[in-house]
């Protein structure tokens, strides 16, 4: 009887110890790595789409200026014709080629999307301030290298911008309005290019280096409006991020308590088998040996004291008594034990 007790104990103590296989990773998180691109908001933040859809006017009206008064102000500094400045074209075109290609999506996923804009923002206002200066330098080689880095300063800036404007929208969009929150950046891209050139005819009319001036103006207002945005977005993901975390740890402690109600059924379940196997092999016969049975489970398992003085433990092997006679009363009381 002590070597059943025994043996019985461990084989507890080791199915007790023993991880629930079919409940493995099954509710793990995605790592936070994974987690920030699988959010999906469940509300539109329109002012955050309102945010960066006045930066996206700013930025295009900005660059608007560029279409109207470049080739008669590169005229006037350098005396370029259509060729000079079909190069000119050419080399921005080469350096914003460039800049896609080698380090656009580094620095997209180095800096986010909207301190991206931000940086391409603040790029173009030092372009478009510069372009306003190069008159002043005294010689034509200082003037056009002083040229050649606001040229690529504004390319590189508007590169920047408008690739970082679209993307961010779509964060910002639930599922039901997708369409309208994306079609705000070619809205605010096509108004920009109506306002942009008769406001900057008229005022190279007025002074041809106030044109640029504007134009930075509208670029340094859009760098504010996007780092506005980036730190309203930030805030608003820390949200979304822990609300996110608290339901998966709800799911997570729910999914313990189920696996500990799965774990505690399936090592009773075991230890009943397992019980009847060493049983048997011992030479207890189960209809033979009734009350010798009922005695080796009692010491196995003691019952608590209840609250009267009388143990549980004396009503069984009264109930083993009363039913010596009867084989069916003996396996209701073996039933848990798989018999």
């Amino acid at each position: 009887e002590v070597i059943v007790q025994e043996e019985a104990a461990m084989a507890l103590h080791h199915l007790a110890s023993k991880p629930l296989s079919s409940s493995k990773d099954e509710h793990h998180p995605p790592p936070p790595s994974r987690r920030e691109s699988m959010l999906v908001p469940e509300k539109t933040s329109w002012r955050l789409v309102t945010l960066v859809g006045v930066g996206s006017l700013l930025t295009t009206t900005a660059s608007s200026s560029l279409m109207v008064c470049q080739a008669l102000w590169l005229q006037e500094v350098f005396n370029f014709r259509s060729l000079q400045f079909g190069f000119v074209m050419m080399a921005t075109s080469v350096v914003g080629l460039s800049l896609r290609t080698l380090a656009f999506d580094y620095i997209q996923r180095s800096m986010g999307l909207m301190r991206c804009a931000a940086l391409g923002a603040v790029l173009s206002f030092f372009g478009y301030f510069g372009y306003s200066l190069i008159h002043l330098p005294p010689t034509f080689a200082t003037r056009l290298a002083f040229f050649a880095v606001c040229a690529v300063a504004g390319t590189c800036g508007m590169i920047l911008t408008s690739g970082s404007i679209s993307p961010f929208l779509s964060r910002l969009a639930a599922k039901d309005t997708m369409g309208r929150v994306m079609s705000v950046a070619s809205i605010t891209s096509s108004a920009g290019r109506v306002i942009g050139p008769p406001l900057y005819g008229r005022l190279y009319m007025i002074n041809h280096p106030l044109t640029y001036r504007v134009a930075a103006t509208f670029a340094g207002t859009a760098a504010f409006a996007y780092l506005a945005t980036a730190a309203a977005y930030a805030r608003r993901l820390k949200r979304l991020l822990a609300k996110e975390e608290g339901m998966a740890e709800a799911m997570l402690a729910e999914t313990a308590g189920e696996g500990a109600a799965q774990r505690e059924e399936e090592t009773i379940r075991a230890l009943q088998d397992l019980l009847r196997v060493i049983l048997l092999d011992r030479g207890y016969g189960i209809a033979a040996n009734r009350l010798q049975l009922a005695a080796i489970l009692e010491n196995a398992f003691p019952f608590p004291e209840s609250n009267d003085g009388c143990a549980p433990d004396k009503l069984l092997e009264e109930a083993v008594h009363h039913s010596a006679s009867h084989h069916h009363h003996v396996y209701t009381i073996t039933g848990r034990m798989g018999n």
